[in-house]
């Protein structure tokens, strides 16, 4: 989350473009960290038990 960040305050200060990629790159780092939180989440969700086979 953080390397996207610092590569962009890195660009930005090479290119003097100021905060945008900054921002940029904190915003990406920041999406990308919560859709790998979320799919970390799905994967140790326990699977739901076939109810008609405790019917029986």
């Amino acid at each position: 989350m953080l390397v996207p960040g610092f590569l962009g305050y890195w660009l930005d200060g090479r290119l003097g473009s100021g905060p945008v990629l900054l921002l940029l790159g904190f915003a990406f780092g920041f999406t990308y960290g919560l859709w790998q939180l979320i799919n970390l989440a799905k994967q140790r969700e326990p699977s739901q038990p076939n109810n008609e086979q405790d019917a029986e």
